[in-house]
């Protein structure tokens, strides 16, 4: 990768509801075109410029913007691959959109991911970040792979869904989804939003399965490893409705042995909230009874009236 530093004057910067800004910037040290380029709001002291197109590099590139608000001064941090006809040069981020995308849908992203980051390892983690919308996949599922982890741009604006035998998205080890919603739209004996894998992470995500023939599930938790000492599944800051069939739940803890740590997140499961194996539950809501054969461990956690339950489960 080779990085490059600049450092330019803000002449204008408007913020409005579309989050667009007018810039103007001197020369950079290689030629770029930001003319068509997207505008993302960070926080108050940061903005990100993506899609950026530089010519004689092939691929999406982006660059985030530190900025003085006092001195109108901001500092850039480009990456930009290598100008190579592999994958090495590459990022490792795709970026999937309705429009302005280098994938129309995550799946497709998946599918190529050897061409845009090579293959997926610790010392070579991928990304694909999904901007805003509504991506249908019908009946298929999203499969994640080890090291590529799946973002969206909010929980609000950014949503994945489909109504396949299997889960929405199907997850694995050392991943991280994260960002968006997810939802199973029915249609399907057994409903499924997200099966989730050993030493993954789930975080900031609204899970909808509210439509299945017979079964609801918002994760269904799957240890091929058969054994408890296996790292946990992680789950932070969910919001999860299950509702809508004959056995609704809202977690669901496999009989393949293997845990899952939840904290600060709202389950809902009509049937239960929380069924299966050992799990451990802290700071949420759970609306529904927890069953299964455990053990469950809840520490601060409060049913939907608000009933706190200081180390017990509701």
């Amino acid at each position: 990768m080779k990085r490059i530093f600049l450092v330019a004057s803000i002449l204008l910067m408007a913020i409005s509801s579309g989050k667009s800004f007018a810039l103007t910037v001197p020369p950079p040290p290689i030629d770029i075109d930001i003319s068509n380029s997207n505008f993302e709001i960070i926080d108050s002291h940061q903005f990100r410029i993506r899609q950026i197109l530089a010519p004689g590099y092939s691929g999406t590139y982006w660059a985030d913007f530190m900025w003085n608000a006092d001195q109108l001064l901001f500092q850039a941090t480009m990456n930009v691959g290598k100008e190579s006809s592999d994958s090495s040069g590459k990022p490792g981020v795709a970026i999937v959109g309705k429009s302005n995308g280098d994938y129309p849908d995550p799946i497709a992203a998946m599918n190529d991911i050897a061409t845009w980051c090579g293959t997926p390892s610790e010392t070579n983690p991928c990304l694909i970040k999904i901007l805003p919308g509504v991506y249908d996949i019908g009946t298929n599922a999203l499969q994640m792979m080890p090291y590529v982890d799946i973002e969206g741009s909010g929980e609000n604006i950014t949503k994945i869904k489909g109504g396949g035998p299997s889960a929405v998205i199907r997850g694995n080890s050392f991943t991280e989804l994260r960002f968006l919603t997810v939802e199973h739209t029915g249609g399907a004996e057994s409903s499924i939003a997200i099966s989730g894998s050993p030493s993954q992470r789930l975080t900031s995500i609204t899970i909808i399965s509210t439509s299945g023939n017979n079964t609801n599930f918002g994760v269904n938790y799957e240890n091929d490893f058969m054994s408890p000492v296996t790292p946990p599944l992680r789950m932070k800051n969910l919001t999860i409705l299950v509702m809508g069939g004959a056995f609704n739940v809202g977690v669901l803890n496999g009989f393949n042995g293997g845990s899952i740590i939840i904290e600060h997140s709202s389950i809902t499961g009509a049937t239960n909230s929380i069924y299966g194996l050992t799990t451990f539950v802290a700071i949420t809501q759970l609306n529904g009874p927890v069953g299964g054969i455990g053990p469950t461990t809840c520490a601060g956690v409060y049913d939907e009236n608000f009933v706190f339950y200081a180390n017990t489960c509701p």
